[in-house]
């Protein structure tokens, strides 16, 4: 179905291949764990935060800037 093997993992298509049986979660975890670690490109002054209760804590805490 795909020409090229890797647009079967594009993250906008992720889950409606997986939900197609197009490809396995299995096939996913295997593709996710051969990614090369590119964590050493990070901008320091960009921080994430897979909790999102903290993250919203933290934005209803701080005051806005005026721009």
């Amino acid at each position: 179905m795909y020409r090229d093997d890797q647009k079967k993992f594009d993250i906008r298509l992720i889950e409606r291949n997986l939900a197609e049986g197009i490809i396995t979660y299995e096939e996913y975890e295997e593709y996710l764990k051969n990614l090369p670690d590119v964590s050493s490109n990070i901008d320091e002054e960009y921080i994430f935060s897979l909790d999102k209760e903290k993250l919203t804590e933290k934005i209803k805490t701080e005051p806005e800037e005026d721009i």
